[in-house]
């Protein structure tokens, strides 16, 4: 019987994509997942591992790995690598780690995922710092040229909308919901065509066809901003669950 966190996972991928699961036996001729009760959370490969059809891969989930992290292993046993390993990644990040993806972007050219634009918001994407071996804190792996995205890169629980378009070009859903609704009306502003044949609208788009922009795909700063002089810094409001973050830009020959 399927772990809970991978029951979970297989059902939010599959409401969400045309990709279906099916529960097979050990025994079965051709590729398949094999979930295991490991240490940690980890898939022993990213897509499938043998080009014969035949193998399986495994799914590790052990203690402390949740729905969430469980989404996010199943991604890699789809194909998808970690978004801050496309080959345009250097257009948005600095990579300071190779641990975690730290190969060039020439060694990732036809990564799956740059069929969309680069999402912060990402289930796929990793955090900017992990804890240290030193009693100082954290150890940087990656920093936005833009700091005021590392507020994107949080603990998400499920598919960002990007995700969801990525898997749904990658696997052919969008082709195939497109040709049972011959009469969809083409999309704007990234929107695409969905199971019901009406277009799926991204983050800050309204319409029939996405085509009203009124917000940017990211959810902007309740507070904050830049500060380039000395000054007091405090929230604008008291709301408990405001976030807020500034960037502090120090003056040439001052830190």
């Amino acid at each position: 019987r399927p772990l809970s966190q991978v029951q979970g996972a297989v059902d939010h991928w599959e409401l969400n994509t045309c990709i279906q699961f099916k529960e097979v036996p050990p025994d079965y001729p051709k590729t398949f997942v094999r979930v295991v009760k490991g240490y940690g959370c980890s898939s022993n490969s990213v897509g499938r591992l043998r080009k014969d059809n035949r193998g399986h891969q495994q799914l590790s989930i052990g203690v402390g790995c949740g729905t969430a992290e469980a989404i996010h292993e199943m991604g890699h046993v789809l194909g998808f690598e970690h978004e801050h390993g496309r080959s345009d990644r250097n257009t948005y990040i600095t990579m300071y780690s190779r641990s975690y993806n730290g190969w060039t972007p020439e060694q990732t050219q036809h990564h799956t995922r740059n069929q969309v634009p680069y999402d912060f918001t990402s289930v796929m994407h990793r955090y900017p710092a992990i804890p240290s071996t030193c009693v100082t804190g954290k150890s940087k792996i990656l920093m936005p040229h833009n700091p005021y995205n590392i507020r994107l890169i949080s603990h998400r629980k499920v598919l960002s909308w990007r995700d969801i378009k990525a898997a749904n070009l990658a696997y052919k859903c969008i082709d195939k919901w497109r040709a049972h609704h011959p009469h969809s009306r083409a999309c704007y502003n990234e929107g695409y065509t969905g199971k019901d044949g009406k277009c799926n609208c991204p983050p800050g788009t309204r319409g029939e066809t996405c085509q009203i922009k009124y917000a940017d795909y990211y959810p902007p700063l309740t507070c904050g901003g830049n500060v380039t002089e000395a000054t007091t810094i405090q929230p604008n409001s008291s709301y408990r669950q405001e976030r807020c973050m500034w960037w502090i830009q120090a003056p040439d020959c001052n830190k």
